[in-house]
């Protein structure tokens, strides 16, 4: 959820919103600022497009979309598993003082949390709901550390569902590895032209566009876990491996 750097509130503050109509106000205030700098994008395909309060349901939903209806976006969305996704978002919310005042609101108000994903039709592609005494429930550092691994599982397993994937007739996303062990996420690509005229040149220009990929923000989760991140692009006759450290995108 986005920074609200106007709408911070301590501890002090909170307590004038002793009564559950109060924190009804402060949440309504709450979401109105948020929704103000939305949509925003979380990644290069993920939007976060809105936060709504349903009053009679005593549910917030925050609601994200794609731009885009790519099958390998779409059903990698679709196979997460969401009680991964589910801690992990209640270990990000409860990891920023601006969110977690948030939940706070949220329970004064005895309201519950549903996240929904969309297509670019407004179908849903996955949603789940978190209970009051889930996001209340406050997660040590060995949880959320352990929230954190979860979701990098999830996330490569969804992707490794759907490869290999062909995206032309020079090159196909085969797989993806994760070594926990070594903490080393691999993308795995093969190349089925080997009528590369100048390697050097070809290993350059991956090279810049591997290094967008990695300052960008669709591989945060595995960044913040301090992994070392490989594409590796494998030939009949050879292996190009663009490996990135922590200490090459910290």
């Amino acid at each position: 959820m986005r920074k609200i750097l106007y709408f911070i509130m301590g501890l002090g503050i909170l307590s004038f919103f002793s009564c559950t109509q109060s924190s009804q106000y402060a949440l309504e205030k709450f979401i109105e600022s948020e929704n103000v700098g939305l949509p925003l994008y979380v990644n290069e395909h993920v939007l976060y497009d809105s936060v709504v309060l349903h009053e009679k349901e005593g549910n917030v939903t925050m609601y994200f979309s794609i731009d885009n209806d790519l099958d390998v976006l779409v059903e990698s969305i679709k196979n997460q598993d969401t009680t991964a996704m589910k801690n992990m978002m209640i270990t990000s919310l409860q990891n920023d003082p601006v969110t977690r005042t948030f939940l706070l609101l949220m329970e004064k108000a005895n309201y519950y949390m549903g996240v929904e994903y969309l297509n670019t039709k407004g179908e849903v592609l996955q949603k789940y709901t978190i209970e009051k005494e889930e996001y209340s429930k406050k997660f040590d550092s060995s949880q959320i550390e352990n929230n954190r691994i979860n979701q990098i599982i999830n996330e490569v397993n969804s992707v490794k569902s759907l490869c290999p994937i062909k995206f032309d007739e020079r090159i196909t996303w085969s797989d993806v590895l994760l070594d926990l062990d070594q903490k080393k996420f691999v993308y795995v690509y093969e190349i089925h032209d080997e009528n590369i005229s100048d390697k050097n040149i070809f290993y350059e220009n991956m090279s810049q566009k591997m290094e967008s990929i990695v300052s960008g923000p669709s591989l945060d989760l595995f960044k913040e876990a301090n992994f070392t991140i490989v594409f590796q692009y494998v030939t009949e006759s050879d292996t190009m491996n663009f490996t990135y450290t922590p200490e090459d995108y910290n």
